[in-house]
């Protein structure tokens, strides 16, 4: 089986083969496309190669993906397989790479999704441990109209002004969320340099001067979808019914730049019982999906 395919590292350069895959997978497990080629031409550009794979097939297609970030105690890693290609031995190619690349660090774990049922029984049975259960939550977009308390602000986001503050709003509410891990003000505004990040779908809720949440977007290539990929209301604000004020004027603002629907994925067990809120908001969980982790040495292939 293993001799109709080969092992690459890709490089930036493969940067529309490998986009190709991942918006074959994207269809396959949610019907929206999610993954640009900017997205990816960056993602691989940022790495060193040594820690991404791909497998290729006799026709020079790629048929897999992996690659593993971050950096030890935790590597946060990602494994897609095409879905005309499963069954075929792929995911056999991929793991015991993505696992090698792990086992020199101790202590250490790399995390992975698994989004379909044959995927948490592979990633069971090569050792890897279920962890943390996960819903995508959506909602499609239909005459929206935000209502916001006069006492209330909500306004884009500029990160020369209100770095700092979202940085400590972000660090106050994720302190509150599964594996949580303190980032500096320097790692934080790291992140916010990736092409995902735009500062126009930030929003920012304010009570007088005080920060009291957010909520971050992006848009999918084809602008149809947008994702919150992350949200969160302070501490003293929350249990009074802002969230849902929040939520509907980013429904509002998404449904003015020509979204049809928008999307998050949650924590099904998170501290703030945060799916109540999003239902609350109308919005209905639309799969579920498992954070499963690979602890250094545990390899069962």
């Amino acid at each position: 089986m293993n001799s109709l395919f080969h092992i690459t590292h890709p490089q930036a350069t493969d940067a529309p083969a490998i986009t190709a895959l991942l918006q074959a997978y994207d269809l396959y497990i949610s019907g929206t496309i999610s993954t640009s080629e900017e997205e990816v031409a960056n993602l691989l550009s940022s790495q060193s190669g040594q820690n991404s794979w791909g497998v290729v097939n006799e026709k020079q297609e790629y048929v897999g993906f992996a690659i593993v970030t971050g950096k030890p105690p935790l590597l946060p890693a990602l494994m897609v397989l095409h879905p005309d290609w499963q069954h075929q031995g792929v995911e056999n190619l991929l793991l015991p790479l993505m696992t090698a690349y792990a086992d020199p660090y101790p202590e250490t774990a790399i995390c992975v999704s698994a989004n379909t049922s044959y995927e948490e029984f592979f990633f069971s049975q090569a050792g890897f441990q279920p962890v943390r259960y996960w819903y995508e939550m959506g909602i499609q977009l239909r005459n929206r109209q935000p209502v916001v308390p006069d006492t209330l602000e909500i306004g884009t986001a500029s990160l020369y002004t209100d770095g700092r503050n979202i940085h400590a709003a972000f660090e106050e509410v994720f302190s509150d969320h599964f594996d949580y891990r303190e980032r500096s003000y320097k790692e934080f505004m790291e992140r916010t340099q990736k092409p995902e990040f735009t500062e126009d779908l930030w929003f920012l809720l304010r009570d007088g001067e005080e920060l009291a949440g957010f909520a971050f977007c992006t848009l999918s290539p084809d602008g149809k979808t947008a994702e919150i990929t992350h949200f969160g209301m302070r501490r003293s604000w929350r249990g009074r019914g802002l969230a849902k004020v929040l939520l509907q004027y980013v429904f509002y603002k998404m449904q003015e730049a020509g979204c049809s629907q928008v999307k998050l994925s949650v924590d099904s067990d998170s501290l703030t019982h945060a799916t109540k809120v999003y239902e609350a908001a109308g919005m209905q969980v639309l799969r579920k999906f498992v954070r499963y982790d690979y602890k250094t040495g545990s390899l069962t292939i």
